[in-house]
Formats: structure tokens, C-alpha cells, sequence
């Protein structure tokens, strides 16, 4: 596209040449503030949540409305971004906390954007608008990263991570394991091997034999294992100074005030293939008072619902409350999503 922007990219990416230090050094271009939710007090912002960088992610893109993503670094890093699609003409912006640092109109392929940007470790994140905020299309947006701060940028397991996202929507950067592996650091609690439930004809149902899993069903196993890892150690500092691990200790205190060891199973509720659940949403169920099922779902697009923190701090709660009332039993509690 020829328009005056045109020119403004090319100053802009000599600028970024010229620096060879961290974008946050400078604010580059003139960018619409969107701190606030809005860019020029017209443009409506969609939180897409977090971004895993090496992902590719998409969406459609209408006038007035763009879409916008959050994603860490944790040191310095050259990060490039670029989107993709057929007739539709994008606007590129990366943020920090502070405002704009950077944008791009028409770098990529002819009306689409790519900028590369050098940052430094924080928190940013990076929104894909339509230029003239006007007309409609469907388009992709794919990001790379060079340098020390991509160990977690680029880790694909990122979203299990997060222990507060309950509905997790994988992209083919997280790969289908070979085999499982264990969670780890649960202590007081464990979590057992995958428990298939698969209730479409030729499925696995109550099955663990990993090899029996479907491929969405593998991963989002997985994925729960990594949950629960992070859950046990996700820590907060309380206005005193004090750090706390409230998922540890939640669980820790329904193991001290009822006759639960901590023992868990992986069940896994598949609908990838078709069929139904018996548990939906993620759900935590006293099987046994003696065992719990820790309960993921696998969605038809191979997305995960996930057992989340707060999840847990309610079961505890209230397998706590019936264990006062039956002697230490808690067979049958229940908490979901």
C-alpha cells in the first residue's frame, strides 16, 4: 500500500536499527494509547489473555475492534512479530505498563504488518487492529524470539502454567507427549498416572494405559499434571511479608481435618471424538474418602478445561465442612469450575 504511513515505517525501522539497545529506551512512533481499553477514545480492545511466543494464534478482525495479547519475558530478547491473512490490511502495536513503544502498519506481506523489537525482561503486550478501523477479515498473527529472555516465552506448557486459566486453548507449539510424565513437588498430595474416559464407540473408558489416550487426550493430561505442579507452587506475600502457597496449603489442611491421604487420580473426561461427560466443567470429586478424582476436560478442538487455584481452595473448603460434620468423611464432595 502507498500512503504517507509508509514512510513513517521506514523511519521507524531505521530507528530501530540505529538503537541496538531495548525498545523501552524509547517510545517509537505515533501510536494510539490503548492503556485504558480504547486508542483514540474508537478503538475497542479484546483481551485475548496470554501469549505464548512461537505460537501462532488468530481471530477476525472488525472495524473498531482489535484484538490484543499479554506476554513476559524473563531478560532481554529480540522479539519479532508478524500477521498473516488474505485481504485484510493490519496495524501492528507493542505496550509496556507505561504506553506505546512501537508499531508497524505495512512491514509484512503486502497490507500486512511485522515489526522486530528488542526488549528488556517485563511485562508487555502486543495488538492487532485493522487500519482505518474500518471493514472486516480473518487473519493470523506469529511471533519469534532471539535471545536469554525466551526460556519462558517460548515454553509451550505456558498456559498450563497459569493457575487461574481454566479453559486452555492449545496451538500445535504444544506438542502431543510420547509418554507421561509424573507431576512433581505435589507434596502432601500425588497424582496418579491418566484415567481415560472416552465415551464414543471403540473410546478407552476407565482405561490407563497412556497409549490408549486420543492425541487431545494426551496433551491435556499432561497439561493437567502441569497444573497441579504449579498450583503447589504458586506462592503469595501477605501484607506482613510473609509468603504463602495457598494451594498447598488449602490441601494441607483438608488432609489434617479429615481421613483424605492426599491421594488423586488424573481422570480424564475426552470428548474430542464425541461422546459425553459424566463431570463438566473441571471438577475435583471425593471418590473415596480415601481418593480424588482431579477432573480435566478435552474439548472436540482440542482444548483443555483445567482444574484452577480457586478450584481448589473450594473444595478444600467444603470437603473440610463435610468432614466436621461426618467424622473425618468427605466420599461424594464436590467442586467444579
Amino acid at each position: 500500500m502507498t500512503r504517507s504511513t509508509s514512510a513513517t515505517l521506514v523511519t521507524l525501522v531505521a530507528l530501530l536499527a540505529v538503537l541496538g539497545g531495548c525498545a523501552t529506551a524509547a517510545k517509537l512512533g505515533e501510536i494510539p494509547d490503548i492503556t485504558s481499553g480504547k486508542a483514540d477514545g474508537s478503538l475497542e480492545v479484546e483481551d485475548r489473555g496470554a501469549l505464548t511466543i512461537g505460537a501462532p494464534v488468530d481471530g477476525r478482525l472488525v472495524g473498531g475492534r482489535a484484538h490484543q495479547w499479554t506476554f513476559e519475558l524473563t531478560a532481554s530478547a529480540e522479539l519479532t512479530f508478524t500477521t498473516t491473512g488474505e485481504d485484510v490490511d493490519t496495524v501492528l502495536y507493542v505496550h509496556d505498563a507505561e504506553g506505546e513503544l512501537a508499531m508497524d502498519d505495512d512491514g509484512g506481506a503486502g497490507y500486512l504488518s511485522s515489526l522486530t523489537l528488542p526488549l528488556d525482561a517485563g511485562t508487555y503486550r502486543v495488538t492487532v487492529a485493522l487500519y482505518g478501523n474500518e471493514g472486516e477479515g480473518d487473519f493470523g498473527l506469529a511471533s519469534t524470539c532471539a535471545g536469554d529472555g525466551c526460556g519462558a516465552a517460548n515454553d509451550p506448557w505456558a498456559l498450563a502454567r497459569d493457575v487461574d486459566l481454566h479453559h486452555v486453548a492449545f496451538t500445535d507449539a504444544t506438542p502431543i507427549p510420547e509418554s507421561y510424565t509424573r507431576a512433581v513437588g505435589t507434596s502432601p498430595v500425588g497424582l496418579s498416572s491418566p484415567e481415560w474416559w472416552q465415551r464414543w464407540s471403540g473410546g478407552a473408558t476407565q482405561s490407563f494405559s497412556w497409549g490408549e489416550g486420543s492425541p487431545y487426550g494426551q496433551r491435556c493430561a499432561q497439561a493437567s499434571a502441569i497444573r497441579l505442579e504449579a498450583i503447589m507452587a504458586h506462592e503469595v506475600t501477605d501484607a506482613d511479608g510473609a509468603v504463602h502457597y495457598p494451594g498447598r496449603e488449602a490441601f494441607q489442611a483438608l488432609i489434617d481435618g479429615s481421613g483424605w491421604s492426599g491421594s488423586m487420580f488424573n481422570w480424564v473426561e475426552d470428548v474430542s471424538q464425541g461422546g459425553y461427560t459424566v463431570f463438566d466443567p473441571a471438577t475435583m470429586w471425593a471418590w473415596r474418602t480415601g481418593t480424588v478424582k482431579w477432573i480435566t476436560i478435552v474439548r472436540e478442538d482440542g482444548s483443555c478445561d483445567l482444574p484452577t487455584l480457586d478450584l481448589v481452595q473450594r473444595f478444600a473448603d467444603t470437603c473440610l465442612a463435610q468432614a466436621e460434620r461426618d467424622g473425618g468423611e468427605i466420599q461424594g464432595c464436590r467442586a467444579s469450575n
